[in-house]
């Protein structure tokens, strides 16, 4: 059985990849920082947590917007899933919504997915990399024998 920080490190390292090219691709510009929890996180459900810090940022509403979702839908494409299941997960999710506020939703889920497709070499390179540099970091933690 593969041990889940790893799985938990490359989930958060993907969802931050996803952020981080949307911000680069809307003219913005930061980096990703990911920190172990060292117990698993009751909030995110992940023995690691991430963001991007942000060293130029976008003023775009809809631009951030489209950035804020795109670490989720970076998730649902590495777990293989298409738009499909991102805008049922979304309004699964958002349930309490209008119907007006689910279709901008919808509509904002489908061009984010779109977006996230389009970036998506650049989003594995990124964290393909991030993998790697926290990997060697957090060696000792990830190398635990702890399983949820």
């Amino acid at each position: 059985m593969e041990n889940i920080l790893k799985n938990d490190l490359k989930k958060v390292a993907f969802h931050e990849a996803g952020h981080l090219l949307l911000l680069k691709h809307f003219g913005g510009n930061g980096d990703i920082e990911i920190k172990p929890t060292y117990t698993k996180n009751i909030r995110f459900n992940s023995g690691f947590v991430g963001h991007v810090r942000v060293l130029d940022k976008i003023d775009e509403p809809k631009e951030k917007a489209l950035m804020g979702i795109s670490g989720y839908i970076s998730e649902l494409i590495l777990q293989g899933l298409d738009i499909i299941d991102a805008v049922d997960m979304w309004e699964i999710n958002y349930d309490e919504l209008s119907e007006t506020d689910k279709e901008l939703t919808r509509n904002m889920t489908d061009e984010a997915f779109m977006l996230v497709k389009k970036l998506w070499s650049k989003i594995e390179k990124v964290a393909l990399s991030e993998i790697k540099i926290y990997s060697q970091e957090y060696k000792q933690y990830l190398n635990q024998p702890v399983f949820y």
